[in-house]
């Protein structure tokens, strides 16, 4: 089954005969909406959590075709704050955020706080990540990564083979280099998805 049929399907199980009273219940552009639904036109990701949330479905079954209880939300594991440091989640600091497209039972989120990582990102965008390694291994180089150094810091850097034995070179997203740091894990980035 297509995106495309899937819409209809949530569309119709939502309760609306036709594309257009949909839309117009829930003032979507006509036009995008049925060429969406007709499939002449590809759903992004933001489209997707529009409709889901809309039409009561997940925006992984919505795109994939996934069970609707599959992956809604996913844990946030940290707040992304100053330069790129990361610290857990206060209590009064939200503590899910929506799933990425590729999410899996592992996947979990960083939440950006501010202007934290300069132009690379904005207040509410979000990090997802899922496999962290520990030490990490060659997979994680030249990628962006959550690393967490071997004192307990974690931050969002870069990295890149250092120039001793076991240690990396930190590569900030605002511009500066840690250089020769031993770390104790690092967690690809697996997708980053703006604020919507």
């Amino acid at each position: 089954m297509s995106v495309g049929h899937r819409l209809r399907e949530a569309r119709i199980r939502r309760g609306f005969d036709t594309a257009l009273s949909a839309a117009r219940a829930f003032g979507w552009n006509f036009n995008t909406y049925a060429a969406h639904e007709n499939g002449n036109r590809g759903v992004t990701q933001n489209a997707a959590e529009k409709y889901a949330r809309a039409l009561r479905v997940s925006p992984a079954w919505l795109l994939m075709g996934l069970q609707d209880n599959a992956f809604d939300t996913v844990p946030v594991r940290g707040i992304i704050g100053e330069d790129g440091l990361v610290t857990p989640p206060k209590k009064n600091e939200r503590q899910t955020a929506p799933a990425a497209i590729n999410t899996t039972e592992k996947t979990v989120a960083l939440v950006v706080k501010g202007r934290a990582l300069g132009p690379s990102a904005d207040d509410g965008w979000i990090y997802y990540y899922e496999d962290v390694a520990s030490p990490p291994t060659l997979s994680s180089h030249g990628r962006l990564c959550l690393v967490e150094t071997t004192s307990g810091v974690q931050m969002i850097r870069k990295i890149f083979p250092g120039r001793k034995p076991g240690t990396f070179d930190l590569h900030s997203l605002t511009g500066g280099v840690s250089l020769d740091v031993e770390l104790r894990s690092a967690a690809v980035i697996s997708w980053i998805r703006p604020k919507v």
